[in-house]
């Protein structure tokens, strides 16, 4: 169970594992939904929470500041901002489903779950 969701992720995380400092090197969407669902008896758990929530809350900001040009359509359209938690869960939501997306970069991986809960029209 995660920190930031009760969802188990059974495929993220065997019960022993623990993160260690490599886990923070997100090369794959594998690697960001550890981050993300971090156990809370982690000794790394805090760390991991915040650096999830500052990666998310980056790429959405980037998201909208290069949706603001004018050949660059937007990729996902919600209606309100989505809180960065809420972006997260909703990425590690889609991961679960998605497990064939696993060896994505991290970035692609939560744009895609982000433009699936909210497609631009």
């Amino acid at each position: 169970v995660s920190v930031l969701t009760i969802l188990p992720f059974s495929s993220v995380f065997a019960a022993d594992d623990l993160l260690d400092q490599a886990d923070f090197d997100l090369n794959t969407a594998s690697d960001l939904a550890a981050v993300c669902n971090a156990p809370p008896d982690d000794p790394l758990v805090e760390k991991a929470v915040y650096f999830c929530l500052g990666f998310v809350t980056g790429l959405a900001h980037y998201h909208t500041a290069i949706s603001m040009a004018e050949d660059i359509d937007p990729i996902t359209c919600p209606a309100k901002d989505p809180s960065r938690v809420e972006l997260a869960l909703t990425f590690l939501k889609w991961y679960e489903k998605n497990p064939q997306f696993k060896d994505i970069v991290p970035e692609d991986a939560v744009l895609r779950a982000a433009a699936e809960k909210w497609p631009c029209k």
